[in-house]
């Protein structure tokens, strides 16, 4: 009986569309035009699109381990829920959630901005 709900869902697949799902940038996309900020939680970056140039993002960069050194992971997963989450014109708008082995970063712009 296992052997026959296999073969009806493989027949349903087979059926199905595939669909491309764009990936997230990479970090290394972006391009650091100079530093805005440092604070508590990092230091902001004024940065742009290396593959579009008229576009401008503020990239919060937050180093893992001082984050877990300063017991801070929750303040900077509730930054991010809060930025990604609202829809006022007066909060920067979160384009991306972007990590590597040693940082996180918040990329962020302006809603009348960045497209």
């Amino acid at each position: 009986m296992a052997l026959v709900e296999v073969e009806e869902t493989s027949d349903v697949l087979s059926n199905c569309k595939r669909i491309e799902v764009p990936r997230p940038p990479s970090i290394e996309e972006f391009s650091i035009i100079k530093p805005i900020s440092r604070g508590a939680f990092g230091k902001v970056y004024l940065a742009r699109r290396k593959n579009n140039s008229d576009k401008l993002y503020a990239v919060k960069v937050v180093k893992k381990a001082d984050m877990i050194n300063k017991n801070m992971v929750h303040q900077v997963q509730a930054e991010r829920d809060a930025l990604a989450l609202s829809k006022s014109p007066f909060i920067v708008h979160l384009y991306y959630s972007l990590q590597s082995a040693s940082n996180v970063y918040l990329v962020a712009a302006p809603r009348s901005y960045a497209r």
